[in-house]
């Protein structure tokens, strides 16, 4: 447990680094920060997690015969078809909560704290 608190530690830090290069000074701070899956850390464990399986996924089917990825095309087909359709979902949606907010098409205007109409 020691162990994982270093690297939330550590991870926060460098997280903090990186808004304070991007973010103004003059925005609060954010009503989501306490939220689960915000923190840096946990971002970032996420995304090494990604790539470890996606290198690991590389180098297992490299190691395969002939034929295995044309035997795998039904899968990848349906995977496919599945992330069209939930892309597409999430567009839809995005556009239908940003037009009924009253976003305009191009840069709405930041809203701080809680007058923000989503968080």
């Amino acid at each position: 447990m020691e162990l994982v608190n270093a690297y939330y530690e550590w991870a926060g830090a460098v997280g903090d680094k990186i808004i304070k290069l991007a973010q103004p000074d003059d925005v609060p701070t954010p009503p989501t920060q306490e939220w689960p899956m915000t923190h840096f850390g946990t971002a970032l464990a996420i995304s090494v997690a990604y790539l470890a399986w996606v290198f690991l996924g590389s180098a297992v089917m490299r190691t395969q015969k002939s034929g295995f990825a044309e035997a795998l095309y039904p899968v990848r087909f349906a995977y496919n078809v599945s992330q069209m359709m939930l892309c597409s979902y999430m567009a839809i949606e995005a556009a239908i909560v940003a037009y009924r907010e009253g976003y305009p098409v191009v840069c709405a205007n930041f809203v701080y704290g809680s007058e923000a109409p989503m968080a």
